[in-house]
């Protein structure tokens, strides 16, 4: 028995996975999709995936009803307000120690390192990956100086990824920068 569980559940993530990625988003078939979805991720039985399957199907619709499927739909509703770029969300609704996540979140989900700023000054490390994300995908030292941590090391995984050089020179602590200089050549 225990032998048929284990490939069944495996079919049922590839079902559920191959759903998603032929997924239509047409308009005229919108409702009906988010219907037929919703009844496959009632239907799973591994909480992990089911709450994975819901997140999902909120973000792609940017639905913050869907999440009431989940016991704790804190994290999903924070996906669904990067998704829709909502910071009026995370200033009203997200559920208390979750606004800052939703900061962040929302931060990345529009690329703008502004809304990192409105992270408690508490939560270092949510206030630096936020814009560390932001870097990655922008490419802009400029940024690194906004971090409260690791500028240096901002700008030292930034000058690695673009192979460039001239980022190597802000960064203050020589040993990292010689590192810098030796990743690149």
């Amino acid at each position: 028995m225990k032998q048929l569980v284990i490939p069944l559940i495996i079919l049922l993530v590839i079902l559920v996975a191959g759903f998603f990625v032929f997924y239509n988003n047409s308009n005229s078939q919108n409702e009906d999709n988010k219907d037929t979805q919703l009844t496959v991720c009632v239907a799973m039985t591994d909480d992990t995936v089911k709450r994975n399957c819901f997140t999902q199907l909120a973000i792609e619709n940017k639905d913050y009803s869907i999440c009431d499927n989940l016991d704790d739909g804190s994290y999903c509703e924070v996906y669904v307000a990067e998704a829709k770029g909502d910071l009026s969300y995370c200033q009203t609704k997200a559920a208390e120690g979750m606004k800052d996540v939703c900061y962040q979140r929302v931060a990345i989900g529009t690329l703008d390192e502004n809304k990192c700023e409105l992270i408690h000054p508490a939560f270092t490390g949510i206030y630096d990956v936020c814009y560390g994300d932001i870097v990655k995908i922008k490419k802009d030292a400029t940024i690194c100086q906004k971090m409260r941590t690791s500028p240096d090391e901002c700008y030292l995984v930034l000058a690695i990824n673009s192979s460039d050089e001239s980022i190597c020179d802000k960064i203050s602590y020589s040993v990292d920068r010689d590192y810098c200089y030796n990743q690149i050549s």
